[in-house]
């Protein structure tokens, strides 16, 4: 057996830490007077600027066992290197579709975590949620969780060894919750039956969960109790196809609605606009993340038309389009996640795409790895969704047709 790097994951924390929201308590449309960072003028240069706290998003750096963090320091791999490197660890196909199609039978999320000193990935699929051991090659499937219902496409986010599983596709496809803590033998620890059809995707950011229908609310739970999530609130100003969030701050990707809100979350049962993109023609606002500093947010659209915008957010309530980045007429990005200088890029039939984002404003793309057996053409199969979760800094991918696939990346420090 082979490992990737030769220190052993730190051990994860085995301390991990309701009733339909009404549309009564009103979610305001915007609300200029509410400020979520203060401007203090632009950086001298293009680049990042360091003072996120004063610009724009102050980013939780660091992956914490919870899994809740927004962005990733890069993990301790020994000698440090001088050009960024990506190396293959390992796949593993363990639930391979019996008739492959993007819309019924193919695999969704990975979501990274620990027991004592073995990674693990929760690995989900159209009839259940598989656990890998990704620590060395080769991958072992070690455990299996059947769910109910034929539901593509379902997505997981997870709190330390608490897991929830979404999906919006199916006449069973409701919020479900596991406990993964014993990797062999994962547990159902709520089938809730709630939110049918109502959760596109998950995520989880700082011990709150947020179930994203991507057609019109996106709801908000507390994760005092990770095994009881409670409903705190709900936001209802665009279509809600995702959220990224550091702290009380929240963008909300708008999809159809071609921009993305910025939101406060000060008051959950009362979000706050601050601030709206201008609207991008063409676009469909899918995803995306904050760089290290706190002032850009790179948007990643899923209609090939810009690919990615890049937004100034010194001043939260007006953010500038500062740049856009295409990463080629066969290419669509689907889902990313930042780790230090580079964003790491799930990109459908391209594969996995690092991209050095030192100067946020005009990336770079420094490695692709491919995952889909042939070549880009602007399609929707691929490499769907990755994780950064794992402590050795695996990344982990996983591919709709092909399984989950694990890299190693190493970037200077």
């Amino acid at each position: 057996m082979t490992s990737c790097y030769s220190g052993l994951p730190s051990a994860a924390s085995d301390d991990e830490g309701g009733d339909e929201f009404s549309d009564s308590g009103g979610i305001p449309g915007g609300d200029s007077s509410a400020v979520l960072g203060t401007s203090s003028g632009p950086a001298s240069s293009g680049g990042a600027d360091s003072a996120g706290a004063e610009t724009g998003f102050d980013v939780d750096t660091g992956p914490s066992s919870s899994g809740g963090a927004t962005s990733f320091d890069a993990p301790d791999m020994g000698t440090p290197v001088s050009e960024p490197s990506v190396e293959f660890c390992g796949s593993l196909n363990a639930r391979p579709p019996v008739v492959y199609d993007v819309f019924t039978e193919r695999y969704g999320s990975p979501y990274g975590f620990t027991v004592g000193d073995r990674e693990y990935a929760a690995h989900t699929y159209t009839h259940g949620l598989s656990i890998v051991d990704v620590t060395e090659e080769p991958l072992v499937e070690v455990g299996h969780l059947s769910l109910d219902g034929a539901v593509a496409g379902r997505n997981i986010a997870g709190y330390g060894h608490t897991v929830y599983i979404g999906g919006d596709r199916g006449e069973v496809a409701t919020l479900r919750i596991a406990d993964v803590s014993d990797p062999a033998n994962p547990k159902m620890v709520d089938d809730t039956g709630l939110y049918h059809e109502e959760i596109h995707t998950i995520a989880v950011y700082d011990a709150r969960l947020y179930l994203n229908s991507g057609s019109g609310i996106c709801r908000i739970f507390s994760l005092e109790n990770p095994g009881d999530p409670d409903l705190v609130g709900a936001y209802l100003g665009t279509d809600c196809h995702d959220v990224y969030a550091a702290g009380n701050r929240l963008i909300v990707s708008g999809g159809y609605d071609e921009k993305w809100d910025i939101v406060d979350l000060s008051d959950p049962t009362f979000p706050m606009v601050v601030g709206v993109t201008e609207p991008q023609f063409g676009i469909y606002a899918h995803s995306g993340a904050v760089d290290k500093s706190g002032r850009y947010f790179l948007g990643i659209e899923e209609f090939n038309f810009d690919d990615m915008l890049i937004y100034d957010l010194s001043d939260p309530s007006s953010p500038v389009l500062a740049a856009s980045y295409s990463f080629g007429s066969d290419v669509i990005p689907h889902n990313g996640s930042i780790r230090g200088d580079y964003y790491y890029i799930a990109a459908y039939e391209a594969g996995f795409i690092l991209l050095d984002i030192h100067d946020p404003t005009a990336p770079v793309e420094v490695a692709r790895m491919p995952t889909w057996p042939d070549p880009p053409a602007a399609e929707y199969s691929g490499a769907f969704d990755l994780d950064l979760r794992l402590p050795s800094g695996k990344v982990l991918v996983s591919d709709t047709r092909e399984g989950l696939f694990v890299f190693c990346v190493q970037t200077p420090p």
